[in-house]
Order: C-alpha cells, then sequence, then structure tokens
C-alpha cells in the first residue's frame, strides 16, 4: 500500500511516493531541456534549483485533477498541504473524486488549508487592506519580462482561487 503527498512542492515527505504538477517536473524529464532553457535566461534561477531538487528527491509528476498514475485503490493514506486553495471549484471537485480512487475503503485523507480567520484577525488589528489582499494570495501584478509571460502561458496561475461560486 502506498502513501501518498499530492503537490508536495519543496516538502516531500520521506518514504511516500511525492506528487507536483508544475511545469518544472515536466521539463525535469528532458535531461538538458532546463539547463538549456535556463542558460538562454527563459527558466529563472528559482525555477531550475526547483528541478534539480526534484530530481534530487524523485518528485513525481502527477495531476489529481486529471488523474494520477496509480491504481485504483492503490493507497492507504493520502496528504495534501497547501494545494487545495490553487484550484477553482470544478478542480476541488475532480481532486477529491481522484483521491477517493486511489484510496482503499477506509484510508485515510488529510488535506491542510490557509486558514483565513488568521488574515482577518491581522486586518482586524492593521485596518491595512492591502496586507490583508496580499495575505489572501489572490492577487499578484501582472508579469511584465518575456520569461514571466512565458510561464504564465505555460504554467498558468498559483494564486489562490476561490472555490465557491
Amino acid at each position: 500500500m502506498e502513501r501518498i503527498n499530492i503537490g508536495c512542492g519543496q516538502t516531500p515527505t520521506a518514504g511516500w511516493k511525492n506528487y507536483d504538477n508544475s511545469l518544472s517536473l515536466r521539463l525535469a524529464r528532458v535531461p538538458i531541456l532546463p539547463e538549456l532553457l535556463h542558460n538562454l535566461r527563459l527558466l529563472e534561477t528559482p525555477q531550475y534549483a526547483f528541478i534539480e531538487f526534484c530530481r534530487k528527491n524523485k518528485i513525481a509528476y502527477g495531476d489529481a485533477t486529471r488523474g494520477l498514475p496509480l491504481a485504483d485503490s492503490s493507497c492507504e493514506v493520502l496528504y495534501s498541504s497547501h494545494m487545495i486553495e490553487h484550484l477553482d471549484r470544478d478542480e476541488v471537485t475532480k481532486f477529491l473524486n481522484e483521491a477517493f480512487r486511489v484510496l482503499v475503503p477506509g484510508g485515510i485523507i488529510r488535506i491542510a488549508a490557509p486558514d483565513i480567520n488568521i488574515q482577518v484577525r491581522k486586518y482586524a488589528e492593521s485596518g491595512d487592506a492591502d496586507a490583508f489582499i496580499h495575505g489572501t494570495r489572490m492577487c499578484e501584478p501582472r508579469p511584465r519580462s518575456f520569461a514571466k509571460r512565458l510561464r504564465l502561458l505555460l504554467v498558468g496561475t498559483r494564486n489562490h482561487q476561490m472555490a465557491i461560486r
């Protein structure tokens, strides 16, 4: 039985199968491509470092909204930390359906998400609306450089989404 961490980013869980759906993982599969893109300054140093991190830590590509490379009822535990808030409502439904597909009956699912009450309390104390909006991570300045625009085109937004209608 597998234990899996979905959307692990730079915090894989030792001894578990770790998945992330970043473009970096797709690039990591092609041996020379990340180096070439980094040398051409189309891949920023943090993304290049993340690719190296993923390679060293054996993080696998997996998109839980489109289907994980796992058999039905093959996992006893599924963990996801601070990933679900990046999905819209339809994607949340797909993620949960996929999670329950791969979990054994009676398996454990643990999902951690931000607590908006923390941001609300900070806002109530400071009255700083800009800091409140920034803290929700639901908005981000438009990309200005070509590389950042290309990244947005390829990867999409990584901001928090509102999963309500």
